[in-house]
């Protein structure tokens, strides 16, 4: 399967949280952090780590009921 990356405004609309929260959630180590391209000007998320992480939480809130 082929890998894409995703802007910000792409993640937010997938996981439907805001940058902050985001930024967040990486900082504690629980969200894939972004790739840096462009120099590394330029923030990107692999769209599969992202989807993983999605499947992650389902999992999770299925298993506590």
């Amino acid at each position: 399967m082929e890998d894409r990356l995703l802007q910000l405004a792409e993640v937010e609309g997938l996981i439907s949280c805001k940058k902050t929260k985001i930024y967040q959630l990486i900082q504690v180590g629980k969200f894939p952090a972004p790739i840096m391209v462009g120099a590394g000007r330029a923030r990107r998320w692999s769209h599969r780590q992202v989807q993983d992480w999605i499947a992650d939480q389902i999992k999770q809130q299925a298993a506590q009921g």
